[in-house]
């Protein structure tokens, strides 16, 4: 990972790198590659009525983008129009 790090740093492609793991591990990485570190996440896990959630095919949609902003019941209302015929698959939903 270190390797990885160092060169995406000699490339300066001028964009941002997210890397996911163990805090303590990926702090070395950092260290190691010269890189300073921007913005620290940590999962928590789920709290509250976890049964009240989507399933978990529709989280893995909603969920994608890291920020939750794709709502559960528009997933649901294009796997079904799917399902129907009446969209063609990897056709937006505004389309």
């Amino acid at each position: 990972m270190v390797d990885i790090l160092k060169e995406l740093k000699e490339a300066d492609l001028g964009m941002s790198v997210v890397v996911t793991g163990i805090h303590d591990e990926t702090e070395k990485s950092c260290r190691k590659s010269d890189l300073v570190k921007h913005t620290v996440e940590n999962s928590l896990g789920i709290f509250g009525q976890y049964k009240k959630l989507p399933a978990d095919e529709i989280l893995q949609l909603t969920t994608m983008c890291g920020h939750g902003m794709v709502p559960a019941n528009l997933v649901e209302r294009v796997i079904v129009q799917v399902k129907r015929g009446r969209r063609p698959c990897g056709k937006g939903p505004w389309s």
